[in-house]
């Protein structure tokens, strides 16, 4: 079977957000939860440097306050990974993210949402580096985190087993890409409606692979 064009998929999904910390480990008080909805906004309206300049002050009061191997710890840095990520800045996101997935794994307070979101983007930064099998170790590592931590049909769940998917598109594992695309198909039209641009790009992107397997039967 011959490889896809890539411009016949959809990008890869960037998670950015994730519900906030449990009460029992919430992190260094309302100041610090101020600047984190702050740094949210900044980020949403493409306020970069801002946004970043706002989360190195959280980083710092977290770090005062609770201690450098606390989760609020990671949170902020996974949040400046996801900050430089929109920069196109994947090599400085790769590293806040790896400083985070250190300190959510020694944690005994977790698993975290953040922590799946972390793994995710990690998965999505190999994937742009071509390596698509440490991209998928990635995602497999992120889905757990998330079903022990969010509803069922959270979209975030959604997203990942899509970005599997397009993973497995993307290095020629066409019949894995189907499954993956099948089985988050539901969960996003669960979570964003039938008509969202990402429903309607899993359903262009199972239709394309469908045609292209049917074209390219795999011999018994």
């Amino acid at each position: 079977m011959t490889p896809m064009r890539a411009r016949k998929f959809f990008a890869l999904c960037l998670l950015v957000t994730a519900p906030a910390l449990p009460a029992q480990a919430q992190t260094a008080g309302d100041e610090w939860d101020a600047m984190m909805q702050e740094a949210k906004g900044l980020l949403l309206m493409r306020q970069y440097d801002l946004a970043r300049e706002t989360l190195q002050e959280a980083l710092e009061l977290a770090r005062m306050e609770r201690g450098r191997g606390h989760p609020s710890v990671a949170v902020t840095l996974s949040n400046l990974g996801d900050v430089e990520l929109e920069r196109d800045s994947p090599d400085t996101a790769f590293h806040f993210y790896k400083q985070a997935l250190a300190i959510f794994k020694a944690s005994p307070e977790g698993p975290f949402a953040t922590f799946g979101v972390t793994l995710n983007n990690m998965g999505l930064i190999a994937d742009r580096r071509g390596e698509s099998e440490l991209a998928r170790h990635y995602y497999a590592k992120a889905l757990p985190v998330f079903e022990a931590t969010l509803p069922a049909d959270d979209v975030n769940i959604g997203r990942t087993i899509n970005n599997m998917g397009l993973s497995y598109i993307r290095s020629g594992e066409y019949a894995k890409a189907e499954e993956s695309l099948k089985r988050a198909l539901p969960i996003l039209e669960a979570a964003l409606g039938p008509a969202s641009p990402e429903v309607l790009s899993c359903h262009h992107n199972l239709a394309t692979l469908r045609k292209v397997l049917s074209d390219n039967p795999v011999s018994p």
